[in-house]
């Protein structure tokens, strides 16, 4: 990589533009793409069978946990039961995740939208490589753009702790975003033009963009081959105020890998610039009244055990 002299790497350093990454910055980049995936999938799955037991692993702000609650009948309708039979009827959900901040998150959402009325609810902190469930719990596990942000290692360990939870029969869902992902290539390209270099951002990880890379990691951990299966659906992004987008992106994870440096901060306005020309400039994206949108794709993979 090509740097002035007196670019020197730190980990202390980040430009003053850099926008600081909270809960509530990073549902503004998501925004509903995640929750779309999600509300798909769980569709196609719903209903599910009465007193199964789902989890909703690195469970972020819980969107696949909002997505199952809103599939779940809102009450159980034969009366005649008792009440300790019909608890039995319902649901049971575990929403987990590494970060303390998206487990109060996940924790606030459920009680303002009242969700252990629909389901057996728990939502703690435990990282997905490092599941304490016991084997055979789970009917159903989720795990929805996650273990791509883990090492190769730890992502294969966070697989055989899915496939050791699950009970026999049971299925693991998990999304990655495919090869179609047009917003990736406009970091990359602004990543290379403003620090005149031919590396990767860190964060393009492109052996998870494909099939063949979690299929494989997945019959390590334990699946059989021959009962994972694969598709890529179509999203729609949608994009309020794309200058500001630009600025979340950028922020986390425009990085370089061996730290931001001086010069960033000086070319950040340019690096801005070249986001949003690059943006427009997809062949997806399209102008709308909320301001804009354009198609990603992501690669569905499912699981049994």
């Amino acid at each position: 990589m090509l740097r002035t002299q007196n670019s020197h790497p730190s980990e202390e350093f980040k430009p003053k533009q850099c926008i600081p990454i909270t809960v509530a910055v990073f549902k503004e980049l998501v925004g509903t793409t995640t929750q779309k995936v999600a509300s798909r999938i769980i569709e196609e799955l719903a209903p599910f069978p009465s007193g199964s037991v789902i989890h909703d692993n690195a469970c972020g702000h819980g969107v696949v946990t909002s997505s199952i609650v809103d599939s779940l009948p809102k009450s159980i309708s034969d009366s005649s039961r008792g009440e300790e039979e019909k608890e039995g009827d319902k649901t049971t959900i575990h929403a987990t995740d590494l970060s303390p901040l998206m487990v109060t998150s996940t924790k606030s959402t459920a009680e303002m939208q009242s969700w252990s009325n629909y389901a057996n609810l728990h939502i703690s902190e435990m990282p997905m490589q490092s599941l304490t469930f016991p084997p055979n719990t789970f009917n159903f596990s989720f795990t929805n753009f996650g273990i791509f942000c883990l090492s190769d290692s730890l992502a294969l360990t966070a697989a055989q702790h899915v496939h050791r939870t699950l009970k026999p029969g049971g299925k693991a869902i998990l999304t990655l975003w495919s090869q179609k992902t047009p917003h990736h290539d406009v970091l990359m390209r602004t990543h290379q033009k403003t620090r005149n270099t031919d590396t990767v951002l860190p964060s393009r990880q492109d052996r998870w963009h494909g099939e063949t890379f979690l299929v494989d990691l997945l019959v390590e951990a334990g699946f059989d081959r021959g009962k994972v299966e694969v598709r890529e659906v179509d999203v729609v992004v949608d994009v309020e105020d794309l200058k500001r987008r630009c600025e979340i992106s950028w922020s986390l994870v425009g990085a370089p890998e061996e730290g931001w440096v001086r010069e960033d901060e000086e070319r950040w306005e340019e690096a801005l610039g070249l986001l949003e020309e690059g943006m427009r400039g997809m062949d997806s994206w399209q102008d709308d009244d909320q301001g804009g949108h354009y198609v990603v794709g992501v690669n569905v993979f499912v699981a049994k055990k």
